[in-house]
């Protein structure tokens, strides 16, 4: 389920014209699956992984967590050196137990995240679709 969830995060990132890097990584934040698209230098999974890291902490989008910090300090107190809030995570869930996150990285935007987020979504519809 997670190679297939990292799959097509890739391949959507990929049909929008971006190389990134996916990783999805379990609820004790060991790395399942990491990818990284031809023509990338390697180190977007790594940044995948981290902002999966944040997700996962807060079963949340990266995103969000990186919103509510702006407005809560008391969440910076729960950040951790293996996490990044930039978007480009999110949380997945089989029925509603948390069991890990997606996480890319490696596309552009006037938003930073927002188009990795749109691929890690896609990851995640297709790790939920897997459940049907």
């Amino acid at each position: 389920m997670a190679i297939t969830a990292a799959e097509a995060a890739l391949n959507t990132c990929r049909h929008s014209g971006y190389r990134v890097g996916v990783a999805v990584i379990d609820t004790e934040g060991k790395v399942r699956v990491l990818l990284n698209a031809d023509g990338t230098d390697g180190s977007h999974g790594f940044v995948a992984m981290r902002k999966a890291e944040a997700a996962l902490a807060f079963n949340m989008p990266s995103s969000e967590v990186n919103d509510l910090a702006q407005s809560d300090k008391s969440v910076l107190k729960r950040v951790t050196l293996s996490m990044l809030l930039d978007g480009g995570a999110v949380p997945l869930h089989v029925g509603s137990t948390l069991v890990g996150a997606i996480g890319v990285s490696g596309s552009a935007g006037k938003i930073i995240g927002a188009q990795d987020e749109v691929c890690a979504r896609a990851g995640r519809d297709a790790f939920a679709a897997q459940q049907k």
